[in-house]
């Protein structure tokens, strides 16, 4: 679009084009799209985003075909919500001189995970029951998302407006990279708004149902007749929560650690951490629900003496914390294959991994190598194999999900698995 009227100011002016985006510069396309909205001030607001939607291209355009098709119809989009929107699918962080954050704009973590959340490559018949996240999204799902997330407010100091904008606020920081957390753009066709709303209402009930098989039922704040979080273990309706649980670590059905992490920093569930007792379990998905989730925070709340005195815990799991936390695993998942791989076995080198493509091939078939010659790891990894639920695990995807664990044979494990 070339314009040469539209203004006295503009009048005088050479005939100037819009414009266009493809996706690539994006703080440059604002800038020239700012600069043109001033030359040309009588273009009304709600025809801005009109404008510079005539002049996308590529991925831009397709981002924004989606991201119209997602709102209601009759709403008028105005420029500045626009531009937010956007800016979370393109932007680039730019940190102020000596790394500090803007006080007006938060630098927003943009690093890419190792390991990526994709869809489980199984028929479509193999589907969670329940949906975390945007690659099984179920919409069924959304009442007791809902519902946790007012428990939530209800139990979090000060207004529920407040708080929600708390929650949205650190979410947004680090929504670029928890949008990378998800292979082949899974999670391209939530705008910025959905995709902030879907990580905390999935991430928050996601935590308590983690909380609450970890043995803090009593501090979450659920009524005790409530359906699935206000009964013990002995209820018959425990069998819904075991559901739940077993889609926690459905291939693909993930919500990234970052986010998760981030969530546990919010004073509901410092609250719930601090006044549980909580003990470390020995069945293998609590375990891993337990180091990776709850542990790193429980360790933040204790008091500085505890830690000091008790040096024998620091000896033992304090480097193996570290260890773990520094491997940044992307989900639940891909830290329950590093508790399971341990230090020893997991020692691949970043720069290496990231310059070559194969390097992924290569530590498999270190590892399978390590695996043939040690009794006592054929061991774990069937003692392992038959700590997940029996569907699981005969779904090929587990295995091609996580490369570095090693295969077990469905055949060699059969009188085992008849035998639980």
């Amino acid at each position: 679009m070339e314009t040469g009227s539209g203004s006295s100011n503009a009048a005088a002016l050479p005939r100037i084009e819009f414009p266009r985006f493809c996706g690539q510069d994006f703080r440059g396309w604002l800038y020239k799209c700012n600069q043109f909205f001033q030359l040309y001030r009588t273009i009304p607001d709600d025809s801005k985003v009109k404008l510079a939607s005539i002049h996308l291209e590529g991925e831009a355009l397709r981002w924004h075909t989606k991201f119209m098709a997602a709102r209601d119809s009759e709403s008028v989009v105005k420029w500045e919500e626009y531009v937010q929107e956007i800016e979370v699918r393109f932007g680039e962080p730019v940190p102020e001189s000596g790394g500090k954050e803007s006080e007006s704009t938060p630098w927003i973590e943009t690093r890419k995970p190792r390991r990526r959340i994709c869809r489980n490559q199984e028929p479509k018949k193999s589907q969670p029951r329940f949906g975390f996240g945007p690659i099984y999204f179920n919409k069924g799902d959304s009442s007791d998302k809902e519902k946790a997330w007012l428990v939530v407010l209800e139990n979090s100091p000060g207004r529920p407006s407040a708080t929600e904008e708390i929650y949205v606020s650190e979410i947004r920081r680090i929504e670029e990279s928890a949008r990378d957390c998800y292979a082949d753009g899974a999670a391209d066709y939530l705008t910025g708004s959905q995709f902030r709303r879907m990580m905390i209402m999935d991430g928050c009930f996601f935590l308590q149902l983690a909380l609450y098989v970890l043995g803090g039922s009593q501090q979450l704040g659920y009524p005790p007749d409530h359906t699935i979080l206000g009964k013990t273990s002995k209820s018959p309706r425990f069998k819904d929560v075991k559901d739940w649980i077993e889609a926690m670590f459905f291939v693909g059905n993930q919500i990234p650690l970052v986010v998760l992490k981030k969530l546990m920093k919010q004073s509901y569930f410092q609250k719930v951490i601090k006044e549980g007792k909580w003990e470390q379990p020995s069945e293998l998905s609590r375990k891993a629900l337990y180091e990776l989730l709850l542990l790193p925070e429980v360790e933040d709340l204790r008091p500085r003496a505890w830690r000091a005195v008790n040096w024998l815990w620091r000896k033992v799991f304090a480097s193996r914390m570290h260890w773990l936390q520094q491997q940044q695993p992307t989900d639940l998942l891909h830290g329950l294959q590093l508790l399971v791989l341990g230090p020893e076995l997991d020692q691949k080198d970043e720069e290496e991994e990231e310059d070559d493509e194969n390097e992924q091939e290569k530590d498999l078939e270190a590892q399978n190598e390590q695996a043939n010659s040690s009794d006592a790891r054929d061991q774990l990894c069937r003692d392992t194999f038959l700590a997940f639920p029996r569907d699981w695990q005969q779904r090929d995807s587990f295995h091609e999900y996580y490369v570095p664990l090693p295969r077990i044979s469905h055949s060699s494990l059969a009188s085992n698995l008849d035998g639980r």
